[in-house]
């Protein structure tokens, strides 16, 4: 059965910090540690592509990121989650 997890971001992350800690590995390919959690970040025409690592319940995790756009408003509703009603549900 497919599940989701929702958490609050926690408020000490900073992800400035994590992009700018990270070490090129490859050609568009960086690694980054932050509190004993390890991230690739993938990089295309200067811009981040997406961002993988391995969550505390041993979930891999990718967050991808389209359309971008700098320096640009952002409505708080982008950040609420959708998800299949039949999923379930754990709140972390």
């Amino acid at each position: 059965r497919s599940q989701v997890i929702i958490r609050s971001v926690n408020t000490d992350f900073d992800f400035f910090s994590l992009v700018k800690s990270a070490k090129k590995i490859s050609k568009d390919i960086y690694l980054a540690k932050y509190n004993s959690t390890e991230y690739k970040i993938e990089e295309k025409n200067t811009k981040i592509e997406s961002i993988s690592f391995l969550d505390h319940f041993e979930n891999r995790v990718k967050i991808v990121f389209s359309n971008q756009k700098q320096n640009h408003k952002i409505d708080e509703k982008r950040f609420t989650p959708e998800y299949p009603m039949d999923f379930d549900i754990i709140r972390d």
